[in-house]
């Protein structure tokens, strides 16, 4: 058991609404501080207080994984969150008094949706939850099919490396942005009404029907959509907020797992809901139908070799013409994204593509594998020989119309290319704000 943990009540909060904070420390350093910080542009401390945390037993923590962890809510620590706090990404960092560290992180959403932006940032807590092995469970090693929202995250490394920098990015160049989690747009059917844009960064893999019916409504009544991520929209699943609970359910029953063959999800009367990647039967709705790309055909490289040219390169430019490259200089066959190692190079460790056409120059989608047909190829990255890495694949970066306008990076770490402001990718990534956001 760590020192001191905990997790929020909810992980997205709009102004005037409670957030409790549940934490639990070891019986000799109940003490701590608790204080809250906007992790913007800048880092700003709003909150500071003394609290008291819970000093249990000894705990089955793998069971509270699956079922929740139930901890009393440290009563000093609860928040309602102030009126002018505005919307963005938080952490409330506890420190006990003698010794030991941790922060949860949450949203707070606008209190006026649209009104000072029209662009909205989903944040992956869904597929953050699915690696969280807090407990000794997740969805891969210790695989549990049903996980708890309400027990600590024991990383928040996606929420920091690949979509914390685009915030402060966007925040030092001027855009506001309203912030939202993967389950508010589950939940909430008009939760994307008052935007132009909605962006999905980073790792965002798990979704629900509910999640992709919203997006793929959005779309049609002219919204767009920027997919600064991959890996997206691949596994569904199906949540519980019934009786207090906060449970996500992911039976993977199709995924190759030798000598630990996943159960069958048990849920067969509505076939469009079973647990399966998207693609696949019984559920046969390709995420390139939303997103224009699908991970099936991109290239991951997981095996922790010592990143090399293969690693490190980046996409080749197929239309200089098209207005995402307005500024950028860039002409066909030129290369932009590479980085000297795995953090600063634009193609992340995972990457989507879409099908593409045989020895056809410029490069055209099949629109065999769900991709629409319209979906305009404006850079690729052949990575076949990632797989020495793990799977070998492409990367696919364009767009689609389908009455609004879809992008894709294809890329998990898309953020590791705003840096400097004059590169390539944040020179893109200003078009395709001012393009698609207003």
């Amino acid at each position: 058991m760590a020192l001191i943990e905990g997790y929020a009540s909810r992980f997205s909060v709009a102004p005037g609404e409670t957030l409790d904070f549940h934490v639990r420390c070891d019986p000799a350093h109940r003490d701590f501080t608790l204080e809250i910080l906007r992790r913007g542009a800048t880092d700003v401390s709003l909150k500071k207080v003394d609290a008291i945390g819970y000093a249990p037993g000894k705990e089955d923590d793998g069971a509270l994984a699956v079922n929740g962890c139930d901890w009393p809510a440290a009563a000093a620590a609860q928040t309602v969150i102030p009126a002018g706090w505005k919307s963005g990404y938080y952490v409330a960092r506890l420190t006990s008094k003698t010794g030991g560290s941790a922060g949860i992180p949450f949203i707070v959403r606008s209190a006026q949706p649209g009104k000072d932006t029209k662009i909205l940032l989903k944040w992956s807590d869904t597929t953050v939850q699915a690696y969280s092995a807090w407990g000794g469970r997740d969805f891969y090693n210790g695989f549990s099919p049903q996980l708890s929202f309400d027990r600590p995250y024991d990383s928040t490394e996606h929420f920091e490396k690949y979509t914390r920098p685009l915030v402060a990015w966007a925040e030092s160049n001027g855009f506001t942005l309203d912030h939202c989690s993967s389950v508010d747009l589950h939940t909430d059917p008009n939760l994307l009404t008052p935007y132009k844009l909605m962006i999905s960064t980073g790792h965002d893999e798990y979704w629900s029907k509910e999640m992709y019916d919203h997006c793929e409504a959005f779309v049609g009544n002219g919204g767009n959509i920027a997919f600064l991520s991959a890996n997206t929209c691949y596994w569904q699943v199906r949540f519980d907020f019934s009786n207090g609970k906060r449970i996500m359910t992911c039976y993977k029953e199709t995924e190759d797992a030798p000598g630990h063959p996943r159960p069958k999800d048990p849920q067969r009367a509505d076939p469009s809901r079973v647990t399966v990647r998207f693609y696949e039967p019984p559920v046969n709705r390709p995420e390139n139908r939303l997103t224009g790309v699908s991970f099936r055909n991109g290239a991951g490289w997981f095996n922790g070799k010592a990143p090399n040219a293969a690693r490190l390169r980046g996409y080749t430019v197929v239309d200089d013409s098209h207005w995402i490259y307005a500024g950028t200089n860039l002409k066909n066959g030129q290369s932009f994204g590479e980085g000297t190692s795995d953090v600063t190079t634009v193609l992340g460790y995972e990457t989507d593509a879409a099908e593409l056409e045989p020895n056809v120059n410029p490069a055209a989608v099949t629109g065999n594998d769900g991709t629409p047909s319209d979906f305009k190829v404006l850079a690729y990255a052949d990575l076949r020989d990632w797989q020495q890495g793990g799977q070998g694949g492409h990367a696919t970066l364009g767009l689609y119309q389908r009455n609004g306008t879809v992008f894709t990076g294809a890329t998990i770490n898309w953020a590791a290319g705003l840096t400097p402001n004059t590169s390539p990718v944040a020179i893109m990534t200003k078009n395709l704000f001012q393009k698609l956001g207003r």
